[in-house]
């Protein structure tokens, strides 16, 4: 058997390197989770834990089903527990491994994440998929004439929220890969024309709009729209006097007539007051009807309210498009860029949103149909395709994943476990039950319960963290037989969450976790849209029983090399060795 404790430097950078081009377009990402581990380090560290080579983990790391076949056959037998599993990428993948998985998280909207993930590697997710183009295609003779003027269909909106009824001059750009090429411009009599990019900036300088804009949503005025006619893209200025405009300003209102008392009937769900969304009541946004404009809120509705048969898997493609559609979004057409992820974690809004058709397509006027391609990012089309791209088509589940819905640190089910593995929440960040609210609001159209509050470990307060923390683990580890491995992948953004991280490590060394290594792996790229300076993980490995090995923290070191090997720039790989430092630093003092 390969000890855990022996994982070569030139493996960690494979797997890194591997997770860092796959993290994009994995079955996980068909439904969107907020700390979720690329599938690539799970899988390859778990088929470690059953004494596979490095060859193989790799191999099952990259898919190869000579890997799996060979993994499985090392596995089979073994049952593993993941007591915090959110949308289940360990309990799925170790069940695609072999193993018996368990899952089990308080959080009632990742389980119904994980339930749908779960299905793509079994079969069911084929007639899931033609029951979510189905329902997209029965929907469209109610939602294309929100959007669609004759042959012409919007993409984009861009608004402005007033007062002041301020827009940037930049509306669009062309492109040559991450360059900005033209940039297409307001001018000061309101017509487009496109410049040179140089002199302009997304959001400067900024140009006063006239009065009579149509309003989209309370306190939004639309300014230019993009639409989609007969294969091409193009641009209208809202603002100018030109026939055009004055056609589309005229759709605008009307179809915000139709879809405003179609929007309300739909109903909301209320915001939870707090630190985050007080901004939200600032603007008098109190439930989740004022995170959309009209049009999208009856889309979206009128979407969900044809899924009967696949209810649960059209709520979540219906919340991960709002994720991206909502008023909330970090989504600037100029740069065409998108952050969802800071969507439901800033509750931010901005003062130029864009609202995005949900279903956007390139057969529009047309039904949508699996031959569709997405227009725009984020969109329903592009989720449901997904969907079904990921649908298992080798390299299932052995047996389906067990998930359940329940309190780790109140109990876990089952026992005789042989592994315990699990990626607990990130110390000092939001607490997932706040993340959840664009869920909630699509279950609830989708016909779902909305389930009420319920307790989840408070990752805010380190003390109450570490608590429910190691509650959690006590209770799984007592289910685990002994010499049983424990594998957790955890990661902080901060050195004060890695000193939390550190002061958890040495509960857990009492309940009798021997550490054999602590490794750092590279997530993804950080890239420039708020995200963390540090994508280290830190995958922690060890047995339940024996003692803790020395030189265990040795390849904490390697935390630079590994980011440079997988192409972090310099500042980036600096700051993957100063958190992995100051673990080390911590855990040396801590676990002498």
């Amino acid at each position: 058997m390969l000890a855990l404790g022996s994982v070569s430097p030139s493996l960690l950078a494979s797997i890194s390197r591997v997770a860092m081009k796959q993290e994009s377009n994995t079955r996980p990402s068909v439904f969107k989770w907020w700390g979720r581990r690329p599938v690539a380090i799970v899988r390859a560290f778990l088929a470690l834990a059953a004494g596979a080579g490095e060859e193989d983990a790799l191999g099952v790391a990259l898919g190869r089903r000579e890997s799996f076949e060979r993994v499985r056959r090392l596995v089979s037998g073994r049952r593993l527990l993941d007591p915090f599993a959110g949308s289940g990428v360990i309990p799925v993948e170790a069940s695609r491994l072999g193993y018996t998985a368990v899952g089990q998280d308080v959080n009632p909207y990742a389980v119904a994440v994980a339930e749908a993930y779960a299905e793509l590697c079994m079969g069911g997710c084929k007639a899931k998929s033609e029951c979510l183009w189905g329902s997209l295609a029965r929907s469209w003779g109610r939602v294309r004439g929100l959007w669609c003027r004759g042959d012409s269909c919007i993409v984009h909106v861009l608004l402005a929220r007033c007062p002041p009824c301020t827009a940037p001059v930049w509306v669009s750009s062309a492109r040559s890969g991450s360059s900005a090429k033209r940039a297409l411009v307001l001018t000061e009599d309101y017509s487009l024309e496109w410049r040179d990019p140089r002199d302009l900036s997304p959001g400067e300088p900024r140009i006063p709009l006239p009065a009579g804009l149509p309003q989209e949503a309370p306190g939004y005025v639309a300014y230019a729209l993009e639409y989609y006619h007969r294969g091409a893209r193009r641009w209208v200025s809202l603002a100018s006097r030109d026939r055009e405009s004055v056609e589309w300003r005229r759709f605008l209102e009307e179809t915000a007539r139709v879809a405003k008392p179609l929007a309300a009937s739909s109903g909301g769900v209320r915001v939870p007051l707090m630190e985050e969304t007080r901004r939200l009541y600032r603007h008098g946004v109190t439930t989740t009807l004022g995170l959309f404009t009209w049009r999208q809120a009856a889309t979206y509705a009128l979407v969900a309210r044809e899924a009967w048969a696949c209810r649960r898997e059209m709520a979540l493609a219906v919340a991960n498009a709002m994720q991206s559609g909502s008023l909330l979004a970090m989504y600037y057409q100029p740069m065409a860029k998108v952050n969802p992820g800071l969507v439901v974690k800033s509750y931010w809004l901005p003062r130029n949103p864009v609202e995005l058709n949900p279903v956007a397509n390139t057969r529009m006027p047309h039904p949508p149909a699996p031959s569709a391609r997405p227009v725009g990012r984020g969109t329903l089309v592009s989720i449901i395709q997904r969907y079904g791209n990921a649908c298992w088509n080798g390299n299932g589940c052995v047996e389906p994943p067990t998930i359940l819905l329940g309190d780790s640190t109140r109990n876990v089910p089952g026992s005789g476990y042989d592994i315990i593995a699990t990626d607990p929440p990130y110390p000092g960040l939001h607490t997932y039950r706040d993340m959840s609210l664009l869920y909630a609001h699509a279950s609830m159209l989708a016909g779902l319960r909305v389930p009420p509050e319920w307790s989840e470990v408070d990752t805010r307060d380190p003390e109450s963290y570490k608590a429910g923390v190691l509650s959690a683990m006590e209770k799984s580890l007592s289910k685990a037989v002994k010499g049983s491995v424990v594998l957790l992948f955890i990661s902080s953004p901060s050195p004060e969450g890695i000193s939390t991280i550190a002061e958890l490590l040495e509960e857990l060394a009492r309940l009798g976790i021997g550490y054999e290594a602590i490794y750092p792996v590279i997530a993804e790229n950080p890239g420039a849209l708020g995200r963390s300076a540090s994508r280290v993980v830190f995958v922690v490995a060890g047995r339940l029983g024996i003692p803790t090995r020395r030189g265990f923290l040795d390849p904490l070191s390697l935390a630079w090399r590994v980011a440079r090997e997988v192409g972090l720039r310099e500042g980036e790989a600096r700051y993957a060795g100063l958190v992995s430092s100051v673990l080390s630093d911590a855990l040396s003092i801590r676990l002498a």
